[in-house]
This record gives C-alpha cells, structure tokens and sequence, in this order.
C-alpha cells in the first residue's frame, strides 16, 4: 500500500488506518525517500526482535544487500502506525554524507544529547532534504530506478526468501 498527501492535512495513511483498523494491521514498511542516493538505509524503530521483520534485518541479508542501519530517520506515515502499536521499519535511500550524518544524529540522539542550530543547519542542507516535502527534487523525474531496484530486491529477498544463505 502506497500513501499521497503526507505533505498535506488529509494524510492518506491515517486514513488507511481509520478504513481498515489497526487490529487488520500486522507490520508497516515505511518506503520514504527511496529514489535518490546510492545505499539503503533502515531504522528499526525498535523492532528489530520482531519476525514481521526478521527476514529484511537478519544480519546476513543487511550484508548482502549493503544495508545500513541508524537509529533515526525523519519521521513520515510510519509515525502513524506508531501510534497505533502497529511495529514498523523506516527504509530510504541516501548519498554517502547524508548517511554519515544520520548514523552521528543516531548517535547523539541515543546518548540523549541535545540537538544544536548547527545539527539543524547541517539536517537543511543534506542531499535528502531536496527530495522531501515539495522541495526541488521531490518529483519523479528525480528518482533512480537503480535506486527503486536495490530496495526491492532486499525487501523481496528478504520477505520472500528468508535467509540470504
């Protein structure tokens, strides 16, 4: 299930929850921002122990498919299942000093240290910010289909196949 208008009041994920209820929802993967960038990135949001996720984030399919991992990503419709106790990931695609500043961002959140003007200064001027919210690359004809490719094979790798033995 793909989601419209997350930019807009009327999130069409919340409405998806509302139609259908949270008790018909297993999991949640959150695909945002996956068009632009070279390497995958995911965020458990904690739910890494949970089977609905085992088969994308066991270690072995994380290698094989050059995942990255980081403890936080922007937050998107995956806020919303949160919400509801549904379990979710968040997956995206980054450049390389994009993904350096999340794993730092990861980091400084985990250890609960306050984030700067200069965290946020940095934030607003990544790569990434472009693709989100009406900025100037948040438009299909800035996506890689490279990019689309290598999403889809890991998650389908890893729903479908299991362990990449």
């Amino acid at each position: 299930m793909f989601f419209g208008r997350e930019e807009c009041i009327d999130h069409g994920s919340e409405a998806y929850l509302n139609l259908v209820g949270k008790e018909h929802i297993a999991a949640m993967i959150n695909l945002d921002m996956c068009g632009h960038g070279d390497s995958i990135v995911v965020s458990d949001k904690g739910n890494i122990q949970n089977q609905a996720f085992y088969g994308v984030l066991e270690g072995i399919m994380l290698e094989k498919h050059s995942v990255t991992t980081v403890g936080f990503l922007p937050n998107g419709d995956d806020d919303r299942f949160a919400a509801c106790d549904i379990p979710n990931i968040s997956v995206c695609t980054l450049s390389g000093p994009d993904i350096e500043f999340f794993i730092y961002l990861s980091k400084k959140i985990k250890e609960g240290k306050p984030l700067t003007e200069e965290d946020e200064k940095q934030f607003l001027s990544l790569d990434v910010v472009s693709t989100m919210h009406l900025g100037e690359k948040d438009h299909i004809s800035s996506c890689s289909q490279l990019c689309i490719d290598k999403v889809t094979e890991w998650l389908t790798d890893g729903l479908l196949g299991g362990s990449a033995q």
